[in-house]
């Protein structure tokens, strides 16, 4: 079927391509010797996870263009219906111009929202008269997804929610502290285990890294969740005590404007009583004479 010469061509294979160095190392590429920087060679673009305070939100600040003109602040103040309202509002003139120079067309009011653009030029006038009502520019990858009016006030919300201002949790000293306590007893607890887990892991083969250097797998930080908890469970427990020294608090004030209540009764029932033997006396005498 296949003579000796095309067998041989479908079975060889070319020789594997030599690797160069790269130019640059890489963050976790501080070794100093062959052996090492051939350990790492299959980690070569793993990336080492973000650091603790990292928010993964896209945008997590405001855009300069809004924080310079206050409109941010604005837009920031506004529910969702009233910025919808805006962003149509603002809409508005720009896509009729648009509309008119590019389609030949004029939308009315109930049909506006629906408008949908699928040609280049008109789709192109749009969002760049888009941009000018926002005030900010619509980044390419975002634009490739907008082909309607309610796209583009899609788009504008979400922007806006983004550009909202994060609540922050001021965490009390208090909590600082049972934290740092925590952090010390948990350290002299595990310091031992650590020992020994050092000494077993210089003696075992890491299958990662095919070789025996476990220093890569602490980037990792597998409990770093704990730190969050820990805080979350110090500020319950003040809460609660807070609330018990409170209500204890509140006891003794109801326990003593009961007894101030009950001692006032009983000086009343005593003037009371002094007044009608007063009364008796007066009328005895009365009598008397």
């Amino acid at each position: 079927m296949f003579s000796s010469r095309v067998l041989l061509r479908l079975t060889r294979r070319k020789p594997r391509r030599v690797r160069q160095p790269l130019r640059h190392k890489l963050p976790f590429q501080d070794h100093n010797s062959w052996e090492q920087e051939h350990k790492t060679r299959s980690l070569e673009w793993i990336r080492k996870p973000p650091p603790m305070g990292f928010k993964s939100k896209p945008f997590t600040e405001m855009p300069i263009e809004w924080w310079q003109s206050g409109l941010g602040l604005y837009l920031c103040s506004l529910e969702r219906d009233q910025l919808e309202e805006w962003a149509l509002k603002a809409l508005r003139p720009g896509v009729d111009r648009a509309t008119q120079e590019h389609g030949n067309f004029v939308t009315r009011d109930e049909n506006f929202k629906e408008l949908m653009f699928q040609r280049t030029d008109l789709r192109q006038a749009i969002l760049k008269e888009a941009e000018a009502a926002f005030g900010i520019l619509i980044p390419n990858e975002h634009k490739r997804m907008i082909n309607s009016i309610q796209n583009l006030v899609d788009w504008f919300l979400q922007r806006v929610e983004i550009a909202r201002p994060m609540p922050t949790f001021a965490i009390p000293q208090a909590v600082d502290l049972f934290l740092e306590t925590y952090s010390a007893e948990r350290a002299k607890k595990t310091e031992q285990a650590d020992k020994w887990k050092l000494e077993y892991k210089e003696q075992t083969y890491n299958p990662v890294l095919h070789g025996y250097d476990w220093s890569l797998e602490k980037d990792q930080e597998p409990h770093a969740w704990m730190r969050l908890y820990v805080k979350q469970q110090a500020a319950k427990m003040l809460e609660e005590e807070r609330k018990r020294v409170q209500a204890e608090k509140e006891k003794v004030e109801r326990e003593r404007r009961k007894q101030e209540s009950l001692k006032a009764l009983a000086a009343k029932k005593a003037k009371a009583m002094a007044m009608k033997a007063a009364m008796e006396a007066e009328k005895a005498k009365k009598l008397e004479q």
